[in-house]
């Protein structure tokens, strides 16, 4: 008997934890061996990539321990025939996912294994560059902020909606108790 077919709301477990952890110098290879493991089941299906993204994708981020793969397939006339090479591999399909134009997959959530360890996002090229661009985005973010003598210093990435032509850097000041900034 193969992999669970479909997830939806009824099949995730109270027992899936995710929690942040220290940066994992194994997760380059974790990705590796498993897009080597997607490629293998996908060849018959034509052209696609495959993206690391992600927090585990950024060296020496702390970051949830699941791998985060970017499938990347500009036909999603046929992204329904990637779907049981996909769970030969031991993912489940999320059926609830309200975005009709993606899809999206979990390796190991509760009750289908231990903990969740992969999800594969399953994108056209269009948004396989916005994915990826609103992960460079974040990765350029400092790992360290400066000590501010009676301020705190915070970074946060907040990605411009599509079609916007906003960039560049902002910074807010915003007031604090005792006469903080």
């Amino acid at each position: 008997h193969g992999p669970p077919e479909i997830m939806n709301e009824k099949s995730s477990a109270s027992e899936d934890r995710v929690e942040i952890v220290a940066p994992d110098p194994f997760w380059p290879s974790q990705y590796a061996e498993e897009a080597a493991a997607l490629v293998a089941v996908l060849q018959p299906f034509g052209r696609f990539r495959l993206e690391h993204v992600g927090s585990t994708a950024v060296s020496g981020l702390r970051a949830k321990p699941i791998i985060d793969i970017l499938l990347i397939h500009s036909t999603p006339a046929l992204w329904v025939e990637l779907s049981d090479p996909i769970r030969s591999l031991g993912y489940v399909y999320w059926s609830d996912n309200p975005r009709r134009d993606r899809m999206f997959f979990v390796k190991g959530m509760p009750p289908f294994g231990p903990r969740r360890t992969h999800h594969l996002h399953v994108r056209v090229p269009q948004d396989a560059e916005q994915e990826l661009a609103t992960m460079l985005q974040r990765s350029l973010l400092p790992r360290r902020l400066p000590e501010l003598p009676g301020g705190t210093a915070v970074a946060r990435y907040l990605p411009a909606r599509r079609g916007l032509q906003v960039g560049g850097d902002w910074y807010d000041v915003i007031a604090l108790s005792q006469d903080r900034v």
